[in-house]
């Protein structure tokens, strides 16, 4: 992840990095330069639902799906499959 404040680090939270992607994720990762990472969720989670993260800033999930597929293939080297991804149409 990345500082806030201009991204001056590329932070890695051993126990956050364990969560999956989505392109519409449930909860945000705060990114401290010092201290541990946070997830704080950002919708409610029901029981059982998985914790889903995005690999991608925020301005980059505004992207049609292409441009966010390439930018996961580039820069994670995985096909999203997300539930977004996986829709017949982009939001």
């Amino acid at each position: 992840y990345v500082s806030p404040g201009g991204g001056r680090f590329q932070l890695v939270f051993p126990t956050i990095s364990k969560a999956n992607h989505a392109c519409r994720p449930n909860v945000d990762v705060l990114a401290q330069e010092e201290g541990e990472g946070e997830l704080v969720s950002i919708k409610p989670i029901a029981e059982g639902v998985e914790v889903l993260v995005s690999y991608l800033a925020k301005p980059d999930l505004l992207l049609p799906k292409p441009h966010r597929l390439s930018l996961l293939d580039n820069g994670w080297e995985f096909a999203c499959s997300c539930a977004r991804c996986a829709a017949p149409s982009d939001d």
